[in-house]
C-alpha cells in the first residue's frame, strides 16, 4: 500500500515539474543603458497581455556584464513587453521558447526606433519590425484612418474594399516576412489577427467620436456592419498588444445604444442596497465577458488615471472592486487610490510657471519677440483633451534638466477651448509643466496654420525650435519619448556647446 501511495505521489510530482517547466518563457540579453534606469519584465495577467501591472518580481537585475537571464510562466502564445525606464520593447513569446535580445538603448533614435535593439533567433525580423511599427502606433494607426476616410464611399454604400485595402497595406511586411520564412506561420498568427483588429477598431473609433456627417446612431449600425466583417476574436484580445484598445473600441460599440452622442452617459448599479455610479468612460465593460471585465476594466482606469490624474481614482476603483470584490488584480489597484487628491498635497513652486494672458498677442512671430527675445525657446503644441500630449509628459525629466542646464526656455502653447482652460491650468499643475503658458486665439491659431501646417488643421503634440533671434530652427522636432534625439537637435539649432 506504502509503495502505490509513494508512486502515485511520484506521478504527481513528474506531472507537477514537467508541466512548469513546460509552461514557461526564458529571456535572457545584454541591456546597456548609460541613464540606468529601471527594467521590468512584465508577465501576462490572467492570460492576458500586460504592460502596466508590474510587481517586484517584474524587475530585471543585470550583472556586472549588463547580463540577464529570467523564466517566466507562460501557458499560451502571447505578446510579452519588457520595459526599460519608459521605453517599451515587445517580442511575441511561446511557452518553452528562449528569447536572446542585445539592447543599447544609447543608440535609440526616433527616426530609427530599432537602433540599438537585436534579436537572435527564430521570429527576429518580425519582432524587429513589430517594435518600429508600434513605435509610434498613433501615427501608423492615424494615417490608416485618412486613408480608409479618403478613399471610402463606405460610409454610404458600405463598400469594405478600402477596409481590405488598407489592411492589406498595413500588413504588406509581415506577408512578405512570412513568404520569406524570416517568421514562422505562429509568429504571423499570433501577432498579425491585433493588427488587423485594431486597424478596425480605430475607423470604429474614428466613426463614434469624429464622425460628423450623420448621426450618432447612424454611425453605430455602421460600426457594428464593421465588426459583423471583421468579427473581434477575444484571444486576438487577450493575447495582443494593442488588445486593450481591441477591446474598448469593440465594447463601446456595444455600449453605444444607451448614448445619443459619442460620450456615453454614467450609468449606475446597486450592489448590496447600495447605488454606485459608473463613469461613462468605463460603462462598456459592462458590455464585456467577465474574463476580459475583470482584467482591463481596471488597467482602463490606470489609463485614464494617469492621462486625466485628477479626475479619477478612489470612486472608480470602488465600483470596480464592487463587481469584483476578488479580482486577481485589486492589490494593482492600491497605489492608485492612495494618488488620489495629490494636488492638494504637492508643494507647487508658482514662480516656475507663467501664464501669458495677453489678449493682444495675434502671431506666433509677436509672440516670440515680445517674450522671448535673445531667448533661446522650446515650444510644445499641447491641448487638455490630447491623449498622446499628455503620454509625452512623461518623458519630461531629461528635457527640463537640459534646458535648465542651457537656459532654454519652454513655452507651452495650449489649443484648448475657453470652456477647458480650467482643465488645462490643473494639467499644467498636476503633470508639472514648468515654463510659460498661453492659450491660443482665433488669430494666433490661424498664424500657427499658416507657419507650420500649411494652413490646414494643426495635428498635436508638436514641438518647435526657435532660437536667440526668433529664427525657426526646426518646424517639428522630435517627441521627447525620442530618447536624445530631442536633445541633439536642440544642441544643433542652439549651437550648443559642452
Amino acid at each position: 500500500m506504502k509503495s502505490k501511495t509513494c508512486f502515485k505521489l511520484f506521478v504527481f510530482v513528474s506531472i507537477f515539474i514537467f508541466k512548469n517547466s513546460y509552461a514557461q518563457l526564458t529571456i535572457k540579453g545584454s541591456i546597456h543603458d548609460s541613464n540606468h534606469d529601471k527594467i521590468y519584465l512584465f508577465e501576462p495577467v490572467c492570460g492576458f497581455f500586460n504592460d502596466k501591472l508590474a510587481t517586484p518580481i517584474s524587475l530585471v537585475t543585470l550583472n556586472e556584464k549588463n547580463y540577464f537571464e529570467k523564466k517566466i510562466p507562460l501557458e499560451n502564445p502571447i505578446m510579452i513587453c519588457l520595459k526599460i525606464g519608459l521605453r517599451p520593447i515587445y517580442f511575441f513569446a511561446k511557452p518553452q521558447q528562449t528569447i536572446e535580445l542585445k539592447i543599447d538603448l544609447d543608440k535609440f533614435s526616433q527616426q530609427s526606433p530599432n537602433d540599438g535593439i537585436v534579436f537572435l533567433g527564430e521570429n527576429s525580423a518580425g519582432n524587429i519590425y513589430f517594435n518600429e511599427f508600434n513605435y509610434m502606433p498613433g501615427k501608423k494607426l492615424g494615417d490608416f484612418e485618412n486613408f480608409a476616410d479618403d478613399s471610402l464611399k463606405f460610409h454610404a454604400n458600405f463598400d469594405f474594399s478600402a477596409i481590405d485595402f488598407g489592411i492589406k497595406k498595413v500588413i504588406s511586411h509581415f506577408d512578405e516576412l512570412l513568404t520569406n520564412k524570416e517568421i514562422t506561420n505562429d509568429f504571423y498568427n499570433g501577432v498579425v489577427p491585433g493588427i488587423r483588429a485594431i486597424l478596425v477598431s480605430r475607423e470604429t473609433r474614428y466613426l463614434l467620436v469624429n464622425q460628423r456627417q450623420f448621426s450618432f446612431q447612424k454611425a453605430v449600425s455602421i460600426a457594428k456592419l464593421i465588426y459583423e466583417k471583421y468579427p473581434v476574436d477575444t484571444n486576438v484580445i487577450k493575447r495582443s498588444a494593442f488588445g486593450s484598445s481591441i477591446a474598448l473600441y469593440y465594447y463601446l460599440t456595444k455600449a453605444a445604444h444607451t448614448s445619443t452622442s459619442h460620450r456615453i452617459p454614467d450609468s449606475s448599479i446597486t450592489i448590496n442596497g447600495k447605488r454606485l455610479i459608473i463613469n461613462g468612460n468605463f460603462v462598456c465593460w459592462l458590455f464585456s465577458p467577465k474574463s476580459v471585465q475583470e482584467i482591463l476594466w481596471p488597467i482602463s482606469i490606470i489609463n485614464m488615471k494617469e492621462l486625466f490624474p485628477d479626475d479619477y481614482g478612489k470612486a472608480d476603483v470602488a465600483v470596480y472592486l464592487a463587481l469584483h470584490p476578488n479580482s486577481p488584480v485589486r492589490g494593482y489597484l492600491k497605489a492608485l487610490v492612495d494618488e488620489d487628491n495629490r494636488l492638494a498635497i504637492v508643494n507647487i513652486d508658482s514662480a516656475a510657471y507663467n501664464f501669458i494672458s495677453d489678449t493682444s498677442v495675434h502671431t506666433f512671430g509677436g509672440l516670440m519677440k515680445s517674450y522671448f527675445a535673445d531667448k533661446n525657446v522650446l515650444v510644445d503644441f499641447w491641448a487638455s483633451w490630447c491623449i498622446p500630449c499628455k503620454q509625452e509628459f512623461k518623458y519630461s525629466a531629461a528635457i527640463d534638466s537640459f534646458c535648465a542646464k542651457y537656459k532654454i526656455e519652454k513655452l507651452f502653447i495650449s489649443f484648448d477651448f475657453p470652456e477647458t482652460k480650467k482643465t488645462m491650468v490643473k494639467d499644467v499643475y498636476l503633470f508639472g509643466l514648468r515654463g510659460y503658458h498661453i492659450m491660443i486665439n482665433k488669430a494666433l491659431v490661424k498664424d500657427i496654420q499658416q507657419i507650420f501646417y500649411d494652413g490646414q488643421a494643426p495635428s498635436i503634440p508638436r514641438y518647435i525650435l526657435v532660437n536667440k533671434s526668433g529664427k525657426v530652427m526646426n518646424v517639428d522636432a522630435a517627441r521627447p519619448s525620442g530618447g536624445n534625439e530631442l536633445l541633439d537637435q536642440m544642441k544643433n539649432a542652439f549651437l550648443l556647446k559642452e
